[in-house]
């Protein structure tokens, strides 16, 4: 029980994950408040969450500064494409359905099918390019390009990444009066929550594509964070 509480115990470990995380997502609020750096913080906050679940979270301000400024032009233009292509299907999908309420069911259906195929394809880029960013040293356009194929390969995954980053988004939409009544919770874990989480779902997608040692180590990791036995994950 001594161990349970020591300052290496498992719950000092989960405490210091928690402040991290609560650190990240208050960093990336006052950096993506002026909207244009929104791309290099993103990434930044990938990178960092996923240094919180390897445990190598030490000094997160100087390590989420360091990422911010790395490649920032290329980051912040490809996060304001993001935002303006969500932004846009957004509002398609608020004309044809909400304020074009008197259109027929049939050309609902047939402006929607369109949408939906533009939606899925944007989900990629979405989900996986900062990550991509974060994890691997290319250019943009092949980043782009491997957050496709990657997608593509994994779309359960990539649904399900959607579903958890959005899901401040969600609570928004259809509980507005407990997300203003939740806040302080949203201001500390709102968008660095769920990408923590999105970070183990990115590990066990680029488990392939790592380097052996770090594939190896991607297992000792996630064996330590199911409590499963990594040769049991390597056999499956």
């Amino acid at each position: 029980m001594s161990q349970f509480f020591s300052l290496d115990g498992p719950l000092m470990s989960a405490l210091e994950r928690i402040a991290n995380l609560a650190l990240i997502n208050i960093l990336w609020l006052l950096c993506s408040i002026f909207i244009l750096p929104l791309g290099p913080a993103t990434e930044a906050m990938c990178y960092c969450t996923m240094k919180v679940l390897k445990n190598e979270d030490s000094h997160v301000i100087r390590m989420f500064f360091r990422e911010l400024k790395d490649n920032f032009l290329k980051k912040m233009l490809a996060g304001l494409i993001l935002l303006f292509v969500g932004a846009g299907l957004y509002f398609q999908y608020r004309l044809v359905f909400d304020w074009q309420s008197d259109l027929s069911s049939n050309v609902k259906i047939i402006a929607g099918v369109p949408m939906a195929t533009v939606a899925l394809i944007y989900l990629f880029p979405a989900t996986l390019l900062f990550p991509l960013c974060a994890t691997f040293e290319n250019s943009m356009k092949q980043t782009l390009l491997n957050s496709f194929l990657i997608g593509i390969k994994n779309l359960f995954f990539v649904l399900l990444m959607a579903i958890i980053q959005a899901l401040p988004a969600i609570v928004f939409y259809f509980q507005p009066d407990f997300f203003w009544k939740t806040m302080i919770l949203w201001l500390g874990f709102g968008v660095s929550g769920p990408y923590f989480f999105n970070a183990i779902i990115v590990r066990h997608i680029l488990k392939p594509y790592m380097p052996a040692e770090d594939a190896n180590e991607f297992l000792e990791d996630f064996a330590n964070e199911t409590g499963e036995d990594s040769d049991n994950l390597d056999e499956d």
